[in-house]
């Protein structure tokens, strides 16, 4: 590891940079300087005196594999390390402070939603008030001078929404292990790589942390949105046995410290591209029939479902995506073309979800209209499923 160690008054040189920076300038007190680019930095630990160098570390994105591309930060917003707690902050507040409460709050319980709110106030937050109650409630900060991801990490980082935190507990695999004697939930998302969250987090009420240290609390996190009431913001949770996600709760009091989770703002969001399936009722859902060539081969003429896949896609395709459901335990098929010459994988285990197929240059050559025109044909061995759609991204 590449370590630069830097006295405390070296350090203003570091934390007055700006997000956009390209690289680190050291003062050294002989009155001459370092300037070192960004790539040849991996860390900077500070220390003072004869103390043991404390690090500063630099969050990273998590590529989870997840359907929207959502990128999550490793750490919490003030934290050290994957399984450390951070910072607890305010709804839309960008500093930690001794006291959470209205009185110490960025606008008072009885001003949420109106004018003095300062998040009503810039657009934020909108609704509609009859006789007293808030209707049509809806905020979201993410990115904005009331993000603390944003505002501390830099403009690459963002709260993440309830949909966010919805789609990483729906799409991962959950297990809770142990890092550095911290309970922590671990999240494996689709293509394997893991997400740590740490448990027991609870939340500061008034001058206490409340619900932590103990195994069966929840850890708590802000979210960037909430639609439901104007004084309580939206709340993740993540409890030893179980998690949730919602923005349409009822006093979560936006005076409260949580803990932030951030995830990349330049997330990228492929674009599905349907070959079949997009319309339910002019392509619907089957069940192909087993050692049946035509079930499922692409082929305007000799398919029985799936059209011809032109030679524009054929020849730019890496992977093609087929949703299943209701797939049996012995689901097994056979990718080919549909001249039978050639088979590219044998014996693949469909199962219930997205199953993906990589297509190569070869298969691309051989199938193509422009190539040899023979197809790509998957064939079912055995087993039973349910073929909902077929789609690529980009």
């Amino acid at each position: 590891m590449k370590t630069i160690r830097i006295m405390l008054t070296i350090l203003l040189a570091v934390v007055t940079g700006s997000s956009m920076a390209q690289g680190v300038i050291i003062y050294k007190s002989n009155g001459t300087q370092e300037k070192l680019p960004y790539v040849a930095v991996d860390s900077i630990i500070m220390y003072y005196a004869d103390q043991t160098p404390v690090q500063i570390t630099t969050p990273k994105p998590v590529d989870l594999g997840l359907p929207s591309g959502t990128l999550w930060a490793d750490m919490n917003v003030g934290a050290s390390a994957p399984e450390a707690h951070g910072g607890y902050y305010a709804f839309g507040e960008t500093e930690e402070k001794l006291t959470y409460s209205w009185s110490t709050y960025l606008c008072q319980q009885s001003d949420c939603g109106k004018s003095s709110d300062p998040l009503y106030a810039d657009g934020l937050l909108t609704c509609t008030w009859v006789g007293g109650y808030a209707f049509y409630v809806k905020c979201i900060i993410a990115g904005t001078k009331y993000d603390v991801a944003t505002q501390k990490w830099g403009e690459s980082w963002v709260m993440p929404t309830a949909q966010q935190f919805q789609e990483l507990f729906d799409y991962c695999t959950r297990a809770n292990v142990k890092i550095n004697d911290v309970d922590c939930a671990e999240y494996t998302g689709p293509n394997g790589n893991t997400l740590i969250i740490p448990l027991s987090g609870g939340y500061k009420e008034n001058k206490e942390l409340t619900d932590a240290d103990i195994y069966t609390h929840p850890t708590r996190f802000w979210i960037a949105d909430f639609d439901y009431d104007p004084k309580s913001g939206g709340n993740a949770t993540v409890t030893a046995s179980g998690q949730s996600v919602a923005s349409n709760v009822f006093n979560e009091f936006r005076y409260r410290g949580k803990q932030i989770r951030p995830v990349s703002k330049y997330t990228y969001i492929p674009t599905k591209h349907y070959i079949y399936g997009k319309d339910p009722v002019a392509q619907p859902p089957f069940q192909p029939v087993t050692w049946d060539a035509a079930s499922m081969r692409f082929s305007d003429t000799d398919g029985a479902h799936f059209p011809t896949i032109s030679d524009d896609v054929y020849f730019g395709l890496k992977t093609l995506i087929v949703d299943v459901a209701d797939a049996s335990d012995d689901c097994d098929m056979k990718v080919m073309n549909g001249w039978w010459s050639n088979t590219y994988y044998d014996h693949v285990k469909l199962v219930s979800g997205l199953n993906e197929i990589k297509i190569t240059e070869t298969m691309a050559q051989e199938c193509a209209q422009g190539g040899e025109g023979k197809d790509l044909d998957l064939m079912l061995y055995s087993g039973t499923c349910t073929i909902k759609s077929v789609y690529y991204e980009e």
